[in-house]
């Protein structure tokens, strides 16, 4: 049973390491917003015997620590390893994993965070090298013991970073500002995204957007609803209900609302036009060839009443234009309407380079 003063030399010894590694602490470690990456680490160790080293008094020992991501196998290949000089006392010791040396040229860091990362996370293995204790050389401690996660490390009440499955970073936060796939760089608003967002929907009301360079808009659709009543429209044969001009109308290239075409090598031909009542416009144009000279041409009926005629004096067998004509017809019943051109005479003949055209235009007034 231990005594009184037992326990009082073995403060003596205990009080003193304890404030040197406070002390080392507080001078060398500084602050910042980042959890510890040393890792707390106690064990046991007994001699070959089964007797607890440092029996009778504490001593200290050099200790390779290693882990891996496998139970057992080549001790060169470690994904961490140090050295330290620890204190064992009856069998006992406990390190801070991360505050010794390099072992060679085998990899080190004082911040083991980033050995639990990857694909491979859930296996990591201690394995322990007491130097001076084997004969004929220095051999590891079977078998390699699993690290394990403590119980409420498996439900994190707070997070600095999301990482992926290689170890990247991929949400981070800086002060109140998120960070998606920023590498190392800190966020630098609310909402920082390094890459290409893709979403179903986008909601709020848009006042708070600026830079957009709608040139590198290449796909979707907007709504002419969403558009203002001064943007221009232009390709794609728009539709418009209706049109407003307070001063001059200029059409580059004009397409009208019922065309009709008549092409081949026979007459009559006829079309439907269907109207709503309005002034009606009709350009024809046609052309023709003759085996007689003379005034010759074709004529235009609407609903089957002679209307119009276009004629030329043609020189016989010779192909020629027929010059174009506009007729305003006035307000035509709404309804469909059928138009026929025929020939003008029965000397008139027409070849493969032949076009017979109307082109009919309703004004809305």
């Amino acid at each position: 049973m231990k005594t009184i003063s037992q326990f009082a030399k073995l403060a003596r010894f205990i009080l003193p390491v304890l404030l040197v590694l406070a002390l080392a602490q507080t001078t060398t470690r500084a602050q910042n917003p980042n959890p510890p990456g040393q890792i707390s680490y106690q064990g046991f160790l007994v001699d070959n015997n089964g007797l607890p080293l440092a029996t009778n008094a504490p001593k200290n020992y050099n200790i390779i620590f290693r882990i891996y991501t496998s139970s057992s196998g080549d001790t060169n290949s470690p994904l961490w390893a140090e050295q330290q000089v620890v204190t064992v006392d009856k069998g006992y010791f406990s390190v801070l994993l991360g505050q010794g040396s390099a072992v060679g040229s085998q990899p080190n860091t004082n911040n083991l965070t980033g050995l639990f990362t990857g694909a491979t996370a859930s296996d990591r293995y201690i394995g322990l090298v007491v130097q001076g204790l084997a004969v004929g050389g220095d051999v590891e401690i079977t078998p390699r013991l699993r690290l394990l996660s403590s119980p409420y490390a498996l439900l994190a009440a707070n997070a600095n970073a999301l990482v992926s499955s290689s170890g990247s970073n991929l949400v981070t936060t800086f002060g109140g500002f998120v960070g998606i796939n920023k590498g190392g760089a800190s966020p630098a608003s609310v909402l920082d995204v390094n890459g290409t967002i893709t979403a179903t929907n986008f909601s709020g009301s848009g006042a708070g957007l600026f830079g957009i360079n709608a040139g590198n808009i290449t796909t979707g659709t907007l709504p002419d609803a969403r558009l203002s009543g001064n943007v221009v429209m232009q390709g794609g044969n728009p539709t418009f209900n209706s049109i407003t001009v307070n001063n001059n109308l200029s059409l580059n290239n004009f397409s009208a609302s019922y065309p009709l075409y008549y092409g081949g090598t026979s007459l009559p031909a006829s079309g439907v036009f269907t109207s709503h009542g309005g002034y009606v416009i009709l350009f024809c144009h046609s052309s023709c060839w003759s085996s007689t000279a003379g005034y010759k041409g074709i004529s235009m009926n609407v609903d089957n009443s002679y209307y119009a005629s276009m004629y030329m004096l043609i020189i016989a067998n010779t192909h020629m234009d027929l010059p174009g004509n506009t007729w305003l017809l006035g307000h035509l019943p709404a309804g469909s309407h059928t138009v026929t051109l025929n020939k003008g005479d029965s000397s008139v003949n027409f070849d493969s380079n032949d076009n017979y055209q109307v082109t009919m235009l309703e004004l809305p007034f």
